[in-house]
């Protein structure tokens, strides 16, 4: 399938698919995300062991001492990018635990000190670790534009904020870094609307002088499980693709 430079690729199914051939679906694109994570992961190691070797044969202090630097670096990022994976072990996983293990992950890997602080209001609830999992990819996406729009950089936290609030779910990102204008659409902002549709629920973001704070919203089932949503419209694509063109 033909997909034009920027854009993300579509796994369409017709209406008429069954239950069983969409939960097909879903874990096809579930292993091929697996694949491409574990081939990342991969070259993070490749790299690093290349830097070490370059170490190995530095001898001018300065040079060492950058290098060492970098493979410092390159190994948080290869912990933060581990971390965004998918929970492995049993069926359902804490959203607060993974998203906790995650921040402090992302907060490692910044390339400035910038702490993310998680809070925990009341029970938080126990998705299906796939959902949880895309719970923390657009987290993490949220998270990593509060650290690039951030516009005074002092070092201020950026707060995630988790709660249930009856049958749905809030998780809210703040960043008080000061007044940063709305970008508008983005390939970010899109993933994040794509994955947070395919839970049945959405994102908002909302700037303000002090700063921005992006609110994921899902709806939680009987069992406290998130909802299965349906993929992006034809015309929620056509708002994505617009950014980037």
């Amino acid at each position: 399938m033909a997909c034009r430079e920027g854009a993300l690729p579509r796994f369409p199914l017709p209406m008429t698919a069954s239950p069983s051939e969409r939960e097909a679906s879903s874990v096809e694109q579930l292993l091929l995300a697996e694949e491409i994570s574990h081939r990342v992961v991969n070259e993070y190691t490749a790299a690093i062991a290349s830097i070490g070797l370059e170490v190995a044969r530095t001898t001018e202090p300065r040079a060492r001492a950058a290098l060492i630097r970098i493979q410092a670096h390159l190994r948080a990022l290869a912990d933060a990018h581990r971390a965004l994976q998918a929970p492995v072990g049993p069926v359902e996983a804490d959203l607060a635990e993974y998203l906790d293990r995650l921040c402090a992950a992302l907060s490692a890997a910044m390339p400035r000190p910038r702490p993310i602080r998680m809070v925990r209001e009341g029970d938080c609830a126990s998705l299906a670790t796939d959902d949880c999992w895309r719970v923390g990819l657009i987290i993490a996406e949220l998270i990593t534009n509060a650290v690039r729009h951030g516009s005074n950089g002092d070092g201020s936290a950026i707060v995630v904020e988790v709660r249930t609030l009856g049958k749905r779910l809030e998780c809210q990102v703040a960043d008080s870094a000061g007044p940063s204008p709305d970008p508008g659409p983005s390939r970010g902002r899109g993933i994040v609307s794509r994955l947070a549709a395919d839970l049945g629920g959405s994102v908002s973001w909302r700037f303000e002088p002090h700063g921005v704070t992006a609110t994921l919203s899902i709806p939680l089932s009987v069992n406290g499980s998130a909802l299965s949503g349906s993929p992006l419209a034809g015309s929620d694509w056509a708002a994505y693709d617009s950014g980037h063109r």
